[in-house]
């Protein structure tokens, strides 16, 4: 006897939620932990790359491709267009791929003083390296004067990381300067064109995390404005 194969007008797995990719959870270092490794850093080669990532927000591409002429000390400003970027296994300079990327931050005076040593520091190099040396105008050339590879800032900072005994990512610097920045109250905009996004929206979606102590500072400003 044939079996009667009935046709199938609906597909049984549209009943059926597809599993959600989850999103992988920001967690910042602590301040702490980021002061730590930030004065170990300062020893290094490397050492106020690390601290501008940290102070300013910047990526590591962005960084490495800063300009001596857009620098302001004096004004506490740096100015950011372009960033370093590997073509074809070849380091390169590119523009910042948004036009909010393109950007002009403050700078604190910890990190004024700390790029006024580097300037003074990376002259004397120059001076010392002679006709070698490959002038570019760079803010953190190699020791020739050429691009910086940013892997080599990664490298140093995955050591620091491995002698603290912390596990800490380069880019966590980023998370963090964005974190702080929101627990401390500066509004979302002015976040937003620090880090360079294209919009408040990614940078809420970004941070959407909420810690305790902002929760907390929440349910007590609501309560000061009630009272109020």
């Amino acid at each position: 006897m044939g079996l009667k194969l009935g046709l199938v007008y609906r597909n049984p797995c549209d009943a059926v939620d597809a599993p959600r990719e989850s999103e992988r959870e920001i967690q910042p270092p602590s301040k702490i932990v980021v002061k730590r490794l930030l004065e170990s850093a300062l020893d290094t080669p490397h050492g106020t790359a690390i601290w501008l990532l940290a102070y300013s927000g910047m990526r590591r591409g962005e960084v490495v491709a800063l300009m001596r002429d857009g620098l302001d000390l004096d004004k506490g400003t740096v100015s950011i267009s372009q960033s370093v970027a590997r073509q074809d296994s070849k380091l390169t300079l590119v523009p910042v791929k948004s036009r909010t990327s393109r950007r002009m931050i403050h700078l604190d005076a910890a990190t004024i003083a700390v790029l006024r040593l580097h300037l003074v520091r990376t002259a004397e190099h120059r001076l010392a390296a002679g006709p070698a040396y490959e002038e570019m105008g760079l803010l953190f050339p190699n020791i020739w004067g050429g691009l910086n590879d940013p892997d080599s800032i990664t490298k140093t900072w995955r050591r620091l990381c491995r002698e603290a005994g912390v596990r800490c990512r380069l880019h966590d610097l980023r998370h963090h300067h964005a974190s702080a920045l929101i627990e401390a109250g500066v509004h979302i905009k002015a976040i937003q064109t620090r880090l360079g996004h294209s919009s408040p929206s990614l940078t809420m979606s970004v941070y959407s995390h909420v810690t305790p102590g902002m929760d907390k500072a929440a349910a007590e400003a609501y309560a000061d404005a009630m009272n109020g």
